[in-house]
């Protein structure tokens, strides 16, 4: 069969396009001492797991 069906969509590309950006921004927040201490004795990375921590609660990984 050679016919062919076109369909047009529109997509929002938005979130692509910040992704693609990538500028990290500096963020003050406040966090329970007790889980800064456990974080620093286990060479967490705050930043990083802040960041995936947004990326899972956005639905967005």
């Amino acid at each position: 069969d050679t016919s062919q069906l076109i369909i047009p969509i529109e997509v929002d590309t938005t979130l692509a396009r910040e992704r693609e950006d990538n500028v990290s921004i500096k963020k003050t927040l406040t966090i329970p001492k007790y889980l800064n201490d456990l974080g620093k004795q286990k060479s967490i990375n705050f930043s990083a797991t802040l960041t995936d921590a947004l990326k899972h609660k956005l639905n967005i990984l």
